[in-house]
Formats: C-alpha cells, structure tokens, sequence
C-alpha cells in the first residue's frame, strides 16, 4: 500500500515531508539506517554492525516489498532532501488478525523533540485505519522514556512487560509492549 505523503511544520520551523519510500531512496534510507544505528543502537534490534553490510539493493528490496504489501507500508521522513526518520506498519499475515499490524519507528537525534515523531504516528495510525489495520502494537526498551511519552501521547497503553529480551554490553533489558485501539472499536 502507498501511505499518502503530507508536510508537517517541526517546532522549529523546518518542514518535513512525510512520504512512503521508493526503491530510488535506498542509498539515502541506507545511510539514514547506519546514523541512526550509531545513534540509537540500544533501542534498536541490531548493533550498528548489522547495518554496515547492508546494500543499497537489499535496501531497495525491502522498499520493494513494503510498497507491494496491501496493507502495511514503510514511512520516511525528509527534511531538505534528507532521510531523518522513518516508521514502518506491518500488517498481520494471517486472517484472523488482519486487523493487526506491528508498529516500528526510527529518527534521528537532529529531529528529536521536533513533534515529527508525533506526526509519523498519526499519519501511520490514519493509513492504517484506511485500510482496516487498526489494532496497532509495538515493542520498546523500557529505559526509552522519550519515546514510552510519545507513544503513550498518541494513545498506547502499555499492556505488559517482555523480561530481559535485549542482551547490551553483558547486560539484560526489559521492553515494554503497547498497544492502541481506537475508542469504540
């Protein structure tokens, strides 16, 4: 599914473009991945390691196939031409959970406590609910406090605790798990 693309004015005047990506984004979206694996490797699934050997064609491959899905989408974030965040819906194989998808984001500190965070959000959330993912869920460390407010701003709840699933620098780290329903549903 392709997400419709829209602007939002960041606090501090900047604007950003929020846009499903392209296979032509690859060797911006690669190089976005290493910073923001630099940056973030603790709250991210893979040391910055993993993303030195990523190809722009592998990049471009995982584009592809978010941009065939029929439901989920992979959703960046520009600011003057470049790649500083990026959010990603994946929807739910199987059907009795269709109504699922997983949630995954990632900014650069640059963009930090801008409100482009929030926007990805709700812009993710509204394209998902277009097209029937409105059940929405996600994972985060429970030492990322920015991030457990921006999610709990935009109406996730936490609704458990994942016991040492994260080993850094020898030691374990508990991720929280959200979720967010849309009153009514």
């Amino acid at each position: 599914m392709t997400p419709v693309a829209s602007e939002v004015r960041l606090r501090d005047g900047r604007v950003a473009l929020l846009r499903a990506a392209s296979p032509e984004d690859a060797p911006q979206l690669v190089t976005f991945l290493r910073t923001l694996a630099r940056e973030s490797w603790r709250k991210l699934g893979n040391p910055p390691s993993h993303f030195d050997t990523l190809t722009d064609e592998a990049e471009a491959a995982v584009i592809t196939t978010y941009a065939r899905a029929p439901r989920g989408f992979l959703l960046t974030a520009w600011v003057e031409e470049e790649a500083v965040g990026s959010l990603t819906l994946s929807a739910r194989p199987q059907k009795l959970n269709a109504h699922c998808a997983d949630l995954g984001m990632g900014i650069l500190c640059k963009v930090h406590r801008q409100g482009l965070g929030a926007a990805l959000v709700r812009h993710a959330l509204a394209e998902g609910e277009r097209v029937g993912l409105w059940n929405v869920s996600l994972r985060v460390r429970a030492h990322n406090a920015p991030a457990i407010a921006l999610y709990e701003s935009q109406g996730f709840i936490r609704i458990g605790t994942l016991r040492a699933v994260a080993e850094i620098d020898g030691a374990f780290e508990d991720e929280h798990v959200y979720q967010r329903i849309p009153a009514g549903r």
